[in-house]
């Protein structure tokens, strides 16, 4: 084989290579960024957030849901996105709490809360309440978030006009143990 047929080959076959790269890495991307543009959760009302990550044609779906029921609704959601893509699921269930109890204790170092909360953003709520007091609150399913947050929140200003208090929601019953100055 001739000298310049060698280097022609090797020209052909770099080149090839690197178009294949090139085409590679190039529409890939563009595959990725409309499949991430076509597979979304918006408008469905989720307590927590789940993450959607892309890679080629599979699509990984990950996050917290509160029910089978809930998982079910996400992956009919995601579903009819097109036969061109793979759904993994990947949600983890969260535990269901029973009994639903949550304790917030006035006394002289502040507020404190600790039990159980339906979501991250309903914990952080609770702790730009109750400032410098400390949470231990811990993610379980089992009440509905708007029900929890109204509650706490009432219990939380409820709790702001005693000297002490101790007050204990237990799935929709509240308890409350408190002590009160009277004015002079």
């Amino acid at each position: 084989m001739a000298f310049r047929t060698k280097i022609g080959l090797i020209a052909f076959c770099v080149g090839l290579s690197a178009l294949g790269w090139l085409a590679y890495s190039n529409w890939l991307g563009r595959i990725e960024a409309r499949i991430v543009q076509r597979v979304t959760v918006d408008g469905l009302e989720l307590a927590h957030p789940l993450q959607i990550s892309v890679n080629g044609r599979q699509v990984t779906v990950s996050g917290l849901v509160n029910s089978e029921a809930e998982r079910a609704r996400v992956l009919r959601h995601l579903h009819p996105h097109g036969p061109d893509i793979t759904l993994v699921d990947r949600m983890s269930l969260l535990a269901e709490a029973i009994p639903y109890v949550t304790h917030l204790i006035r006394d002289a170092r502040g507020v404190r809360a600790s039990g159980y909360a339906p979501s991250q953003v309903a914990i952080a709520a609770v702790v730009a309440q109750i400032g410098a007091g400390d949470t231990d609150l811990q993610l379980a399913a089992g009440i509905s978030e708007a029900a929890w947050r109204e509650a706490t929140d009432s219990a939380i200003n409820s709790l702001s006009h005693l000297q002490a208090g101790t007050l204990r929601l237990e799935d929709s019953q509240l308890h409350l143990t408190a002590m009160a100055r009277l004015p002079d």
